[in-house]
């Protein structure tokens, strides 16, 4: 008996197999256990993964990168129309549809994004047969929490051109679980874990609820401003500034040289996560000039840490979503092992049957996954976050989810009774949802109600403060692909409160409740907190 897993990122894809009762990844020809999710064209081959990421500097035009942030998506996408505007591969519009123009001399083609991604999935495929043989195709495909249903057919129509037969499309954060066995050696009690993927391009966050061995998703949120390339360019920019030092060149408006040094910052970032400092050697960097800096763990630290500390702040924010706050997960904690003691010593029963029992269900843990999340400083500084919980780091962040979705075909392939949420069938808000204010300066301010990805159905209030002064009220909602970037023309419901009894002083509280249906529709609901009149409005498709 065995199974596949695959984790196809936006920058990298990985590969586990599940056989004789065990998952483990499987490292490619090169050796590496994880490999570039790169293909470069030339006129007579494809080439995947570390080959075509070296030799993108002299084929850069017809070498294509992060395909998974346009797979399944359309031209009037904004998240496409981003990528349209970076890729260095030119993307187009052909029948409808967004095509790869390749130019390798004789002729051009067009390469549709679905068969890029099929390549990828080649590549995985025959990483996985060098351990299992040609038999072996079942996999389990992993799928980030906001992707929409497009994407995942999109995903899964390149998973099976590619010869896989898909088992099942699972989420990453319950791939991140299943890896560590959470729920499944003990499946009893109830805890809450937070799922931590930094990713290459964008950081994920997950508050998940595991109660007798079912997952369940209390709130996540994906921010696509922090990622590993982040952290690259960073450092590539210092890089960029010590050259200028050294030699009076200012090279950052030379995109061969930015390439090299984006390759040789790559290189020292993992270098980093291990070594106290890295160098970075480039020959020729520009007008033959040899260029050699030594990078030291502290220095990178230093230049990531506003993005260290976002990704801190990113944490807060949805555990405050959620309701929870470091601290009380801590004291909650902490409250609970002291009472146990207590009662241990009172009925003189044996501690640890109390330990073994209670846990799992106020024990909070946090699951590192992402290879961006190897960086030590920032696992230091979630550990600060997090002092009383324990933070799962065993199994190599970058391997966690394909391990886990190796973990998951196995039980399918087993005929075991499956402990996870149908992964397919967890519908989530598309856009951010927000309500619109305003701050003490009188400007207009905008708060999310329902981020992109919130699990559904979903209830939120929201407390709408407005002068006594005035007879009528007007709750406007807005929705937005980014948050606090709400425009008027993004405005699209309005509730408003009428002939309401003025006060002479003081405001006036209207308590708004907002409900999010599987299908995307909006209840809302506004109520004067000190009369009780109320206005309900339903918008069919809010998002």
């Amino acid at each position: 008996m065995a199974a596949i897993g695959v984790h196809l990122g936006c920058t990298s894809a990985c590969v586990a197999v599940y056989k004789d009762g065990r998952a483990d990844v499987v490292a490619n020809d090169a050796g590496d256990r994880v490999t570039p999710a790169v293909v470069a064209y030339s006129e007579n081959e494809e080439v995947v993964g570390l080959a075509a990421k070296q030799s993108r500097m002299r084929n850069i035009s017809n070498t294509v990168m992060k395909v998974k942030q346009i797979l399944g998506r359309s031209s009037d996408d904004p998240q496409a129309q981003k990528y349209i505007r970076d890729s260095k591969c030119l993307v187009i519009e052909k029948n409808g549809k967004l095509r790869y123009e390749i130019d390798t001399g004789e002729e051009k083609k067009f390469v549709s994004p679905e068969d890029v991604a099929r390549l990828i999935f080649s590549k995985m495929k025959e990483t996985a047969h060098s351990v299992l043989g040609s038999d072996a195709n079942d996999v389990v495909i992993t799928v980030p929490f906001d992707f929409g249903e497009k994407q995942k057919n999109a995903l899964g129509e390149a998973a099976r051109a590619a010869g896989f037969n898909v088992l099942r499309l699972i989420h990453e954060p319950s791939a991140a679980l299943l890896a560590y066995g959470i729920g499944q050696d003990s499946p009893t009690g109830k805890s809450n874990i937070l799922v931590f993927k930094l990713g290459g391009t964008s950081l994920s966050i997950s508050v998940m609820e595991v109660n007798s061995g079912i997952y369940r998703v209390l709130s996540t949120n994906t921010d696509n401003n922090i990622g590993g390339t982040h952290f690259t360019e960073t450092l590539a920019q210092y890089l960029a500034s010590e050259f200028q030092r050294s030699f009076k060149h200012d090279v950052r408006g030379n995109a061969r040289a930015m390439v090299k040094l984006m390759n040789s910052a790559d290189t020292a970032k993992h270098s980093l996560s291990t070594l106290g400092s890295a160098n970075c050697f480039l020959d020729s960097l520009y007008k033959g000039q040899d260029f050699d800096c030594n990078v030291s763990r502290a220095r990178f630290e230093l230049l990531c840490s506003p993005l260290f500390n976002k990704c801190i702040e990113a944490i807060r924010e949805l555990l405050e979503q959620s309701g929870f706050t470091a601290d009380d997960i801590n004291k909650f904690g902490s409250f609970y092992i002291f009472t146990i003691l207590l009662y241990a010593v009172r009925w003189k029963l044996h501690f640890f049957v109390f330990w073994w029992r209670f846990s799992l269900q106020f024990i909070s843990s946090v699951v590192l996954c992402g290879g961006s999340s190897r960086i030590p400083r920032l696992q230091q500084m979630i550990k600060d976050l997090f002092p009383a919980v324990e933070l799962l780091n065993s199994i190599p962040p970058d391997e966690v989810i394909p391990i886990g979705a190796a973990m998951e075909a196995g039980i399918l392939i087993g005929k075991e009774n499956l402990l996870v949420e149908d992964a397919l069938k967890i519908e989530c808000s598309a856009k951010d949802i927000l309500v619109k204010g305003v701050d003490e300066s009188g400007a207009n301010s905008f708060k999310v109600v329902f981020p992109s990805g919130t699990p559904l159905p979903a209830r939120r209030q929201h407390t709408l403060q407005a002068p006594g002064s005035i007879s009528s009220v007007c709750l406007e909602l807005y929705e937005s692909e980014g948050k606090h970037s709400a425009k008027e023309e993004n405005k699209f419901a309005q509730v408003v409160l009428q002939d309401l009894d003025k006060k002479e002083n003081g405001l006036r509280d209207i308590l708004a409740v907002l409900t999010m249906k599987r299908d995307g529709s909006l209840h809302v609901t506004c109520t004067d907190q000190e009369t009780g009149k109320c206005e309900a409005i339903t918008i069919e498709v809010a998002s």
